[in-house]
């Protein structure tokens, strides 16, 4: 899993992903990449890496979570998290 805090500490999404890459490759059996956005533009970024499994839709407004679940669609699972409350589910 690719939490908020490892995108900070390397500096963006884009290049986060493009270190995880690697060392995913070297596992031996399948493991599910689930990677943590904040927001629109950090999921764009997210699915030019098409190996992602879920997107975790974190700390939006619901408006935000309409588009960010319209935008991924079907290109992989998704889930809202931080401060998730039944008035954002969509």
């Amino acid at each position: 899993m690719v939490k908020d805090n490892h995108i900070d500490f390397v500096g963006d999404i884009t290049t986060t992903l493009a270190k995880v890459r690697p060392y995913w490759d070297g596992f031996e059996h399948p493991t599910p990449v689930i990677v943590e956005t904040r927001n629109l533009d950090q999921i764009d970024h997210c699915m030019d890496f098409p190996w992602v499994e879920r997107i975790l839709i974190d700390t939006m407004t619901q408006k935000e979570i309409q588009q960010a679940v319209s935008h991924i669609g079907g290109a992989c699972s998704k889930a809202a998290s931080g401060n998730f409350t039944p008035q954002k589910s969509v």
